[in-house]
């Protein structure tokens, strides 16, 4: 079995660099969702999320990545 690790060290947001219309703002959850495409052409069969140090960050990219908790 393959698995994939991806250590978050944080939840990275460039909102000044959205707010300006860059396309190519800071965003932990696009981060990861190329890694996710990346790790499947590997052939991975699961990934871990390493959230244990991770000393937070943008609210907003938390929720995006991980989903709303209802």
């Amino acid at each position: 079995m393959k698995i994939g690790c991806d250590n978050l060290a944080e939840f990275l947001y460039g909102f000044d660099e959205y707010q300006k219309g860059n396309p190519d703002y800071r965003s932990t959850t696009r981060d990861v969702k190329k890694l996710i495409g990346e790790l499947k052409t590997e052939g991975i069969d699961g990934l871990v999320m390493d959230l244990r140090n991770n000393g937070g960050g943008s609210l907003m990219e938390a929720i995006d990545l991980t989903g709303p908790v209802y």
